[in-house]
């Protein structure tokens, strides 16, 4: 019913009107054509429901799958995972529906019925179903974690991670997960949060190149494909890693050092999460938690400093990140 500005004539009455009926996933009394979650997803970077601006369907999807994850911080809404495998690596067995709600009953093993337009959000392909548009119509197994897995096809590590979008996954000792920033904050998310870099660290572009070359800018290309940002759904406390809860907190051996520790160069084996995408990067937002046995020491620490006597000196200069010249033909 709408009345005029100011007018609350009948309020907190019926008055005669119809009232909103929960939704029962039914189209003309009937149930509905269901549309894959695959078919939503595609093979490509985006869906091929989308085809520009303004990035979204007029037409709504209905939607079946099983709840991996309920996420109301970072991400808001859950994860659905296909009830039946395509056995197309290519295309993900997962999707983000986004409610833009902070609280939800839902709970992984839930098998839910959703309609909403397929949107491409930032890069991210979700399904937008903001009026409370799904249904729970049973219970099963919560989803198990897939294993990620680089195809000879993948020409990056992006395109690796966008045959995952929207899925429940897990790193594995021969995925190579390296820490590349330990746990820190994040300036574009604006949050604290751990990077992870597939195959080796993330090396500065300049740390072997000269500024400004074509080989550092190759190193910052590269840097950019490999990244995997690590996210806790809800904002994490300084000093606090929610997914690891015994970081820093014993010192058996009395020695003034943690054995919990992150060290760079650290591979992270058993790692699980949602896989989402945003701020221009992917992030694994987990759901599973840590201990110091997921962290394999690439590069443990040592009693004492490995290096031979002799004269050393150390000089340094701040530069304020000036360079006073440009770079040649040889990198000088």
């Amino acid at each position: 019913t709408t009345l005029e500005q100011n007018d609350i004539t009948g309020l907190g009455e019926l008055d005669g009107g119809t009232a909103p009926q929960p939704f029962a996933c039914t189209q003309d009394g009937l149930e509905p054509e269901f549309t894959a979650i695959q078919t939503i997803q595609g093979s490509g970077k985006t869906s091929p429901f989308i085809d520009g601006y303004p990035y979204i369907t007029n037409e709504e999807f209905f939607v079946k799958g099983v709840v991996s994850a309920v996420t109301t911080g970072l991400t808001k809404g859950f994860y659905l995972q296909a009830l039946d495998d395509d056995n197309d690596p290519q295309t993900s067995d997962g999707l983000f529906v986004y409610t833009n709600q902070s609280s939800s009953e839902l709970q992984p093993g839930d098998v839910v019925c959703v309609k909403g337009k397929v949107q491409e959000y930032y890069n991210l392909t979700q399904l937008k179903a903001e009026n409370n548009d799904w249904v729970k119509q049973g219970e099963t197994s919560a989803p198990d974690a897939t294993e990620v897995v680089i195809l000879p096809g993948d020409e990056t590590f992006e395109d690796t991670l966008e045959r995952y979008e929207g899925m429940l996954v897990k790193t594995t000792e021969a995925l190579d997960m390296r820490v590349t920033r330990t746990f820190g904050y994040d300036y574009a998310a604006r949050r604290n949060n751990m990077v992870l870099a597939q195959g080796r660290i993330n090396m500065h572009p300049n740390q072997v190149n000269p500024a400004g070359s074509e080989e550092a800018k190759q190193q910052s290309a590269e840097n950019a494909e490999r990244r995997l940002f690590v996210e806790s759904d809800a904002k994490a406390a300084d000093g606090q890693i929610p997914y690891y809860p015994e970081f820093g907190r014993t010192d058996a051996d009395q020695n003034g050092s943690t054995e919990d520790y992150i060290r760079i160069d650290d591979s992270v084996v058993g790692l699980e999460g949602v896989l989402s995408y945003s701020y221009n990067d992917y992030r694994l937002i987990v759901t599973n938690q840590l201990s110091a046995e997921n962290f394999v020491h690439n590069d443990p620490r040592t009693d004492s400093v490995d290096m031979k006597e002799g004269d050393l000196r150390i000089a340094t200069f701040n530069v304020l990140n000036y360079f006073n010249g440009e770079v040649d033909e040889n990198g000088e």
